[in-house]
């Protein structure tokens, strides 16, 4: 996989997780993902399995979307939606453009 490149997902399912900030216990999800028959995972404080989005690679010891640089490979959510959403937005772009 390259730096940088996208990719369009179906997300299959979620973990809940919580972590340490400040003190404070926060609840984020897992949500896993496939692409080429492996499964990988990508961080997000929604629960978004059963909805599709965009992902990023980002390589290890390169600059990451938020400008910082990447420890180790991993990726980034761009965006997820339901169909419903999708629909609606494609619809009202359409709608824009005539």
């Amino acid at each position: 996989m390259k730096h940088g490149e996208q990719y369009k997902v179906a997300f299959v399912g979620a973990v809940a997780r919580q972590r340490q900030e400040n003190g404070v216990n926060v609840k984020y999800y897992r949500n896993a993902f496939i692409i080429d028959g492996k499964t990988y995972h990508v961080s997000n404080a929604d629960n978004i399995a059963g909805q599709a989005g965009i992902v990023m690679f980002v390589k290890a010891g390169e600059i990451g979307v938020n400008g910082g640089k990447v420890h180790q490979d991993a990726f980034t959510l761009l965006g997820a939606g339901t169909a419903s959403t999708i629909t609606s937005a494609n619809e009202a772009l359409a709608a824009y453009n005539a």
